[in-house]
């Protein structure tokens, strides 16, 4: 029963994220509450979302360089020997990506502006900010985790 829990608590983390994602992309897209197109701040916060996206990304690609030089710790052997060292680096890698993806929806809104309805744009926009917020908060607790854990041994 035990394992039952904990593989769906692993399955919930490993999904989370996107899973909010989706349901910030597909919640927006039908009840519009996120107007994005057509607000007067969206500049404004376009620019600050692709300078912190920016930040997290370039973290991201940090961390997961700096995981290679734990690899002699023992908890890192754990986690290999446990089967959870590639989940680990995944979540990394995924909140780099999200955190990229969120740079290229946040540019490229203008210029397929008009091509696409507001609707769609916000949603997608919403879904990905989501998305990579999500996975990187998720990121920086287990990086937390294994720091902790690293600094015991």
């Amino acid at each position: 029963m035990t394992k039952r829990i904990a593989s769906w608590g692993l399955r919930f983390e490993s999904g989370g994220p996107i899973l909010l994602g989706l349901m910030s992309l597909c919640a927006n897209f039908w009840y519009g509450f996120f107007p994005l197109s057509g607000a007067p701040w969206r500049n404004r916060l376009l620019d600050g979302v692709v300078i912190a996206a920016s930040v997290l990304v370039a973290y991201w690609g940090t961390a997961e360089t700096l995981l290679l030089g734990l690899d002699t710790k023992r908890v890192v052997e754990r986690l290999k020997q446990q089967g959870y060292w590639k989940r680990l680096v995944w979540y990394f890698t995924e909140a780099l990506i999200s955190g990229f993806l969120l740079i290229v929806c946040s540019i490229a809104l203008e210029p397929v502006r008009g091509h696409l309805p507001d609707a769609v744009l916000s949603s997608l926009w919403l879904g990905v900010a989501a998305w990579s917020s999500a996975s990187s908060i998720r990121g920086y607790r287990v990086l937390h985790s294994l720091l902790i854990q690293a600094g015991r041994q």
